[in-house]
């Protein structure tokens, strides 16, 4: 099985992108030897970060997955698709029909145009694409959107027609313009070494809080992550009994140095982490925030809400945050506690009585076994090899 995993996106270092494309080399590599992968990314990325991984990581797109759109810089060019176009011109470079499996498991509205369209060239070739954010998510400006909103419509609607393909989505539904897209639920995959790091971790979740409450923020640093309500909360200064880990990636030590100086209470760290350190920080706190705004997360999921439920985590979520809330209520029953989106709504999830935590992380252990099972990547494979 020769699969092609197509990551314009993919940042060394941090993020679920790296994430993914490490837990698909792992996952291959515990095979039996018949798989082989290739990923193709970003011209701008040093593909030295990945010589550490047995699949070839190669720089094909002149348009990073993560860059934010503007219909005004399209109206400068002579074709309204240019840049649908363009990743078109960088797609057809890669010989497809060497491939038996293509997998795009963020799917960026031009890329996923462009293997749509380069996709009726051969229609053997297995597609698996994951819808995980709304088209809105790229644009740059309001006026932006309907650009996106149109380039992913035209996509999926060729891909729809499409034998041999499979649109999916970590919360079972996507949004395009004023279409809600139902898909298949499918969660990003773990290596089998994951999955026992995960089950060694969740193993050794205490089953009482001890002490102070360990509250923990672990990702990108973003306004749609509630962030700034963090800052606020350190500023203002935490409740007594309670602690915070933050765990961001390269680019803001001078933050964390200020933070970890100046409040006792707040261990913070700027720097590179794989998959493995990362969940690794995660089962080090006792409460996972996901205080997300609800403005991006309505109708989109979070992959944090998985991983910590696989550690046996309890999790606390913004109130409007309906796609994460959606989903623990099926997976996870009782695991979470909901909030007023702001500071108010932070400080009194942190003191809430300890016997109300401690119901929402048995909860959260209760659960840990099954999502274990949802994040296999031979289950991923399985369903997206068809």
């Amino acid at each position: 099985m020769r699969i092609l995993l197509i990551d314009p996106g993919l940042v060394p270092a941090t993020g679920h992108n790296q994430a993914m494309l490490q837990e698909l080399d792992a996952a291959i590599r515990e095979g039996d030897g018949t798989a082989t992968l290739v990923c193709a990314c970003a011209r701008q990325v040093d593909t030295r970060h990945f010589a550490h991984l047995a699949c070839e990581v190669r720089p094909v797109f002149r348009f990073h997955g993560y860059a934010r759109w503007r219909a005004s810089d399209a109206a400068q060019f002579a074709s309204p698709t240019f840049f649908e176009d363009v990743c078109i011109e960088d797609l057809s470079s890669l010989p497809l029909q060497d491939f038996d499996i293509v997998l795009m498991p963020t799917a960026y509205p031009f890329h996923l145009a462009a293997l749509a369209t380069c996709g009726e060239r051969f229609p053997q070739l297995r597609i698996a694409c994951g819808l995980l954010m709304p088209p809105r998510f790229w644009a740059a400006d309001e006026a932006s959107v309907a650009m996106l909103e149109a380039a992913m419509h035209r996509a999926v609607l060729l891909l729809g027609k499409r034998e041999n393909t499979l649109l999916y989505s970590e919360s079972g539904q996507c949004r395009i313009g004023s279409a809600l897209v139902s898909t298949p639920c499918l969660l990003p995959p773990a290596s089998r070494a994951t999955l026992r790091q995960m089950q060694q971790l969740c193993r050794d979740v205490p089953s009482t809080f001890g002490g102070a409450l360990r509250l923990g923020f672990l990702g990108q640093p973003e306004v749609r992550k509630g962030f700034a309500h963090v800052e606020a909360l350190v500023q203002a200064g935490l409740p007594a009994g309670v602690s915070l880990t933050v765990r961001l990636p390269p680019g803001w030590e001078a933050l964390c140095a200020k933070w970890t100086a100046d409040a006792p209470a707040v261990d913070a760290t700027s720097a590179p982490m794989d998959n493995r350190a990362f969940l690794d920080a995660m089962a080090s706190v006792d409460v996972v925030l996901a205080f997300y705004s609800p403005g991006h997360h309505r109708e989109q999921m979070s992959g944090i809400v998985a991983e910590a439920i696989c550690l046996g985590k309890p999790l606390l979520i913004a109130i409007g945050c309906d796609a994460l809330i959606d989903f623990l209520a099926r997976q996870a029953p009782g695991s979470y506690l909901c909030q007023p989106y702001g500071l108010e709504g932070l400080v009194a999830a942190l003191t809430a009585s300890p016997g109300s935590w401690r119901s929402r992380a048995l909860a959260a252990r209760a659960s840990a076994a099954a999502m274990q099972e949802l994040k296999s990547a031979d289950r991923y494979l399985a369903i997206v090899s068809g």
